[in-house]
């Protein structure tokens, strides 16, 4: 006979199994939708910020903000930074303080003197460039994403294998027992178990009466009330059919 209980410990396995490979395919999925989420970590973005240019006039300029305190300066071309000539340029006014307006905007509490001024054939002027700009909190969670998604799908694959190879053996095994249960059938056709039992029951009720050892005795009326048990269940299972043969 087919052993039963290994088609259930293989029906149990592939219920298990199924379990996980769902569970898994669900995780791998949304870790999938995390990556393509932010997938996009690194941009490209256009950004506005200063940048000099060579003219062929001179300026005065800040070394401080990134502004043409004085453009094309009167001035004798001053070397060096912080010279007190820079005092008598139109941005100064004989005073310390840088004037223009932008440098004065860009001041915020910062001491813009004729100190932190030069002379320079070059102009601050605004222009657009490409920088590429990395969000850490997207990269971390675009790799952290993929690496799972790897390892589970690392797993899955086998984890198919293997409820396919336990299938089989599970549905061969079904095969086998439905089989012997068929040869079975074939076996007892025409048997009448409930004309049996009643004879089997005849014979153990005379057997009682003629034993006298009261151990015995009490093992027999076991049997007997097992034997009652079962022919009861059967005819009740049968009852729609009626009997063959009248009890003795």
């Amino acid at each position: 006979m087919a052993n039963i209980a290994r088609i259930q410990i293989q029906l149990n396995i592939i219920t298990e199994l199924a379990e996980k490979l769902d569970a898994a395919k669900k995780n791998s999925s949304k870790l999938d939708s995390q990556a393509k989420a932010n997938k996009n970590w690194k941009k490209n973005q256009v950004i506005q910020m200063p940048e000099q240019i060579v003219v062929s006039y001179k300026n005065t300029l800040c070394s401080i903000h990134s502004c043409n305190c004085h453009i094309k300066c009167q001035l004798q071309y001053i070397e060096g930074m912080g010279s007190t000539e820079f005092k008598s340029c139109a941005a100064f006014g004989s005073q310390d303080i840088c004037s223009n307006q932008v440098c004065a905007e860009s001041r915020n509490n910062t001491k813009c003197t004729f100190e932190h001024h030069y002379h320079d054939y070059k102009e601050w002027r605004t222009t657009e460039k490409t920088v590429e700009v990395v969000y850490d909190d997207m990269q971390q969670l675009y790799h952290l994403s993929v690496t799972k998604k790897q390892m589970l799908d690392v797993e899955i694959n086998p984890n198919k294998r293997r409820i396919a190879f336990i299938k089989h053996a599970f549905v061969m095994a079904l095969i086998e027992l439905l089989k012997e249960c068929r040869d079975m059938v074939q076996k007892v056709k025409g048997f009448n178990l409930i004309a049996y039992i009643d004879v089997v029951l005849e014979a153990l009720n005379k057997n009682i009466e003629d034993i006298q050892d009261v151990v015995r005795r009490v093992e027999l009326k076991a049997k007997v009330d097992f034997f009652m048990a079962l022919l009861i269940n059967l005819q009740n299972s049968q009852s729609s059919n009626r009997l063959t043969y009248s009890r003795r």
